[in-house]
């Protein structure tokens, strides 16, 4: 009953509890509580989660479930990489003509940010011992690719909502 009259001040309830003469037992039963009444669900981790998976993010998880060795999940992680490309190369043309000139300047200065991340990642990986590191490099260069068609992606949809002349 003590806990119900304690003066939190300008703590907030779960850490006040924690504060609150030592509380600890008090803390880790509110922390328990508020986990176990919290419904969890997957799409709401991600507000921005399309109702419909990715195309291309799905191609590259189908490709990464058939894999079995080491040797096709790294195979699976170059296809999904080039495949990530392609998307890339499509959206490019999707910009508008007059703006077309400042997408391809930007290219061209992440073509030198994806090689540079590409050397480090290769340097950092190779040496690593274990078969594991091999996919895992080849994953974290797709990655690199992936959000830069995501970016393209967003720009292009904000040119589709927003842009009035363009509709």
């Amino acid at each position: 009953m003590r806990l119900l009259n304690a003066d939190f001040g300008r703590y907030p309830l779960p850490m006040a509890l924690f504060r609150s003469r030592g509380n600890f037992l008090g803390f880790v039963c509110v922390m328990v509580m508020c986990f176990a009444v919290s419904e969890v669900n997957p799409e709401s981790a991600d507000p921005d989660a399309s109702p419909t998976p990715d195309s291309v993010e799905k191609k590259v998880d189908e490709l990464r479930e058939e894999a079995k060795s080491t040797a096709e999940m790294v195979q699976a992680e170059a296809r999904g990489m080039e495949l990530w490309d392609a998307e890339l190369n499509r959206l490019q043309t999707k910009l508008p003509e007059p703006d077309r000139r400042k997408l391809i300047n930007s290219q061209r200065a992440w073509l030198s940010f994806r090689d540079a991340n590409r050397e480090i990642i290769r340097t950092v990986y190779e040496r690593a011992q274990g078969s594991m590191y091999r996919p895992i490099a080849v994953n974290a260069e797709l990655q690199i690719v992936k959000e830069r068609a995501q970016n393209l992606r967003g720009y292009l949809a904000t040119i589709e909502e927003a842009w009035p002349d363009e509709r």
